[in-house]
């Protein structure tokens, strides 16, 4: 054999080698599968005609899988059976020209799928459009773990875990090769890679995609559908009457104010009727549905354009039912008809069931572990819910409630929920949750379920349930703040610590890096709970090559708190003073990123600590520990007082410090005002320089413009005849105009104009743990002419330009008795 042959010969050999990624688009029919307590068959195949396809009868090797998924709905949910078919699921139902469609099939074993299957796919109209025999890819080169959507719909992010060596080369949507950067994250043998793609045109809410993703070593594909940004905070039981009844009636208003005040802002498994969707929509909630299963494409049409739809909740716990997956199929199919935009999702108890009855677009787990069961199964949950749905969003349903006794029947459950979560048990259940992945948090429960019964969090005078609701306000809060970025990353485990009992997750966005630390060293029987704080904890983390740390903060509803560290070749090594049950860690890239979530904090709740001492005559370095808001002419929002790029205007600038105590509201304001005007009645001082305050002390305004019955409005300014206040709007008409009564300092130094003002907390009605909105305005008129030419500085909109106290930013009284 000459050298010639021989070369030749090496040649094809090599060419034998190379897998079928060589092709330089995805195959018209690519065939997959995999195994759980059953096998999954998956069929992706192109449309390739000129007109939209639908698909009526599936044959795998000669078996009608129609017909063998109507068999078997009286089979035990997890009891395996050889030669049946669970489920069979078309997506999407209609697939458009030259674009994918996905077939699935969830057989009734393991080991039914071999390595090679003969498909055939009939038409509507009883054509075939595949007829052939295909190889099953088993071992595929990459994993998609998550895919996310900006609030655009125009751009992608995908999260794919493959081995080391893996390379990405093309990615299809719907077809269409898409242009995208790789950013690669080592995680020891493996590594996952960020990819980030602008798509051509906007994607349309609640389409169905395929995703196929071609490696150096072979294809992979998956579903994806396409969801609006929206970390839903939702909460169970807000029905009045009786719950699971059909005439239970809508949530009492003050109800619903009560869980927007606690940053709830889904109403979980509510009824479709009663007014709810447009109550729902007057507090800025969305809804996640109860489903009827074939009364779903009847409620699907009624209300699938309601701005207020968010989702529809298929089976509360189907594996408890033994629910026949082919019946939830077809309420899934009704809701894909009538109502695409919204999302399908179900709830469950049972970890095996999570790979039953796997066709949701976003799966709930609950796991009420209070106080039987260990704390630590939440995240394990959640790890192996998001294992199962990959790459689908998942959700958690964390414990809010106790058991008790019914009423009516008598039946107990306190042997098993004797008690109230407390608020660090809350917080660890949340939070590693939140660390495993979740992407939505709706707690059970805020009314009184009489048929189990328990004992909701929110309709309550218990002391531990008050503490425990106030908690989930705050942790709200931080969920709120950090919603986009929880929302968009993804798991990655790259922080490390040699403390003992401390959990460490990290989730990943092209933006921010944040760290879920998780203390384990606790005291945790069925009479209470006590967390063992760590002190000094050193947590290291590899950074990935291409993000470069902006800094580095400790985060929770309060704001941020810079956090010593070192950098050695990439890793970092960062000082946490203490950790009590849970602390976040947030790194963002840039301080774009970081001036987004001081934003974010501003414009969700801020705290006003309670003072050790008045801040009055020479007691001013009272404010030497609180940070105040600043305003400034040359800036449009308060946050940029905190970016380095920072100048303090010469002309016109706010800074106004808050505080309390058990007498007094205290306001200090420096306004630097180069050019003083103030000449006018007490009654007319908002025309010329003045500061005025306004607090909707309920929080209750919602859109409606105009103040109500417990807004007040108050005015500051030095006129001619010295320092005064005004009164414009209050519950107690007799405290409306010049008051005397209310201390006030109002005095000039060089151009700066100090206001110093106490106002009665009682008069305020404003209370610890309590909301309440709260506004300011500096009105600086150097000419004379309040209309013509005068500027303002104010905190947010409602006080000029109309009263509108549901703009005002949300404060909270901290550090007090509640």
């Amino acid at each position: 054999m000459n050298k010639k042959t021989l070369l030749v010969l090496a040649i094809c050999l090599l060419s034998l080698a190379v897998p079928a990624m060589a092709e330089e688009f995805p195959p018209p029919v690519f065939v997959t599968a995999k195994s759980d307590f059953r096998d999954n068959l998956f069929i992706f195949f192109k449309n390739t005609s000129d007109s939209p396809l639908v698909i009526k009868d599936i044959f795998v090797d000669d078996k009608d899988i129609g017909a063998l998924a109507t068999k078997n709905d009286k089979l035990p949910w997890n009891e395996a059976k050889v030669g049946i078919v669970r489920w069979y699921d078309i997506v999407p139902m209609t697939v458009k020209a030259q674009d994918y469609g996905l077939v699935r099939i969830r057989f009734g074993a393991k080991g039914e799928i071999g390595r090679s299957i003969k498909v055939k796919l009939l038409t509507e109209d009883g054509k075939e459009f595949v007829n052939g025999s295909f190889d099953v890819e088993k071992e595929l080169p990459v994993d998609f773990s998550y895919y996310s959507f900006d609030a655009s719909l125009r751009n992608l992010t995908l999260y794919l875990d493959a081995p080391q060596g893996t390379e990405i080369k093309k990615l299809f949507l719907g077809g269409r090769e898409l242009p995208f950067t790789d950013k690669e994250i080592a995680m020891g043998e493996s590594k996952k890679h960020l990819l980030s793609m602008a798509l051509p045109e906007n994607a349309l809410e609640g389409e169905y995609k395929i995703l196929f993703v071609c490696t150096n070593k072979g294809f992979n594909a998956s579903l994806i559908k396409v969801i609006r940004p929206f970390f839903s905070l939702g909460m169970f039981r807000l029905n009045k009457d009786d719950v699971g009844k059909l005439a239970a009636g809508p949530p009492p208003e003050e109800w619903l104010r009560d869980c927007k005040e606690h940053f709830i802002n889904t109403l979980a498994y509510v009824w479709e009727k009663d007014g709810i969707p447009d109550l729902a929509l007057k507090y800025g909630m969305k809804m996640s549905f109860c489903c009827s299963f074939e009364g779903s494409a009847k409620k699907g049409k009624e209300f699938a354009n309601h701005p207020a739809t968010w989702d529809w909740s298929i089976c509360d716990e189907p594996e408890g039912w033994s629910c026949p997956p082919m019946r939830l199929m077809k309420a899934v199919k009704a809701l894909r008809e009538n109502a695409p935009m919204a999302n399908y999702s179900q709830v469950y108890c049972t970890r095996l069931a999570f790979f039953e009855y796997n066709f949701d677009d976003l799966p709930f787990a609950d796991y009420y572990p209070v106080a039987t069961s260990p704390l630590e199964g939440c995240g394990r949950m959640l790890e192996t819910l998001k294992y199962a749905a990959k790459p689908n969003p998942i959700g958690f349903i964390p414990q809010a409630f106790r058991g008790g006794i019914s009423k009516k029947s008598g039946n107990s459950n306190l042997a098993r929920w004797a008690r109230f979560p407390t608020p660090e048990e809350e917080r660890l259940m949340v939070y590693d949750a939140v660390a495993n992945g979740a992407k939505a948090i709706h707690y059970f429960a805020y009314n009184i379920e009489p048929n189990e019964p328990v004992f909701g969090v929110g309709e309550t005078d218990e002391k531990e349930a008050k503490k425990l609701w106030a908690e989930i306000q705050k942790i709200n809060a931080e969920l709120e703040i950090l919603s986009p970025y929880l929302w968009a990353a993804d798991t990655c485990q790259l922080a490390k610590s040699d403390e003992k009992n401390l959990e460490i997750r990290t989730l990943v966005d092209k933006d921010a890096i944040l760290i879920f630390l998780v203390n384990r060293d606790y005291s945790y029987t069925k009479e209470g709970f006590s967390a063992h704080p760590k002190k000094d904890s050193k947590i290291k983390i590899a950074l990935p090559a291409w993000f470069t740390p902006w800094n580095i903060f400790g985060f929770d509803w309060q704001g941020l708190k810079k956090l010593t560290f070192s950098n050695k070749s990439g890793e970092l090594e960062i000082s946490v003073p203490e950790i009590n049950s849970t602390q976040i860690i947030l790194i963002p890239a840039s301080e774009d990123v970081y001036l987004n979530i001081l934003g974010r904090c501003f414009d969700t709740i801020n705290p006003i600590g309670k003072l050790a001492q008045p801040p009055s005559g020479d007691k001013t370095d009272v404010w030497s520990n609180v940070s105040p808001i600043v305003i400034d002419g040359n800036y449009a929002a308060p946050q940029y007082y905190y970016s380095a790029n920072y100048k303090e205007s010469d002309d016109l600038n706010a800074k106004v410090y808050l505080g309390w105590d058990d007498k007094n509201f205290y306001i200090t304001a420096k306004v630097k005002d180069n050019v003083f005007r103030q000449n006018k009645e007490p009654d007319n001082i908002w025309a010329e320089d003045a500061l005025q305050v306004a607090f909707d002390s309920g929080n209750n305004s919602y859109g409606a413009l105009g103040y109500n019955g417990d807004d007040l409005e108050y005015g500051f300014a030095l006129t001619p005849n010295g320092p005064v206040c005004y009164c414009w709007q209050n519950p107690d008409k007799n405290k409306m105009g010049l008051r005397k009564d209310i201390s006030t300092v109002v005095k000039r130094s060089g151009t700066d104009t100090i206001y110093e003002a106490a106002i009665p907390i009682s008069e305020l009605n404003l209370k610890p743990d309590k909301l309440f909105g709260f506004n300011f305005l500096v009105v600086d008129t150097d000419t004379g002419s309040y209309w013509n030419g005068p500027k303002f500085l104010q905190l947010a909109p409602g006080i000029i330009g109309g009263k509108n106290p549901s703009a005002f930013k949300k404060f909270i009284l901290v550090g007090g008795e509640k």
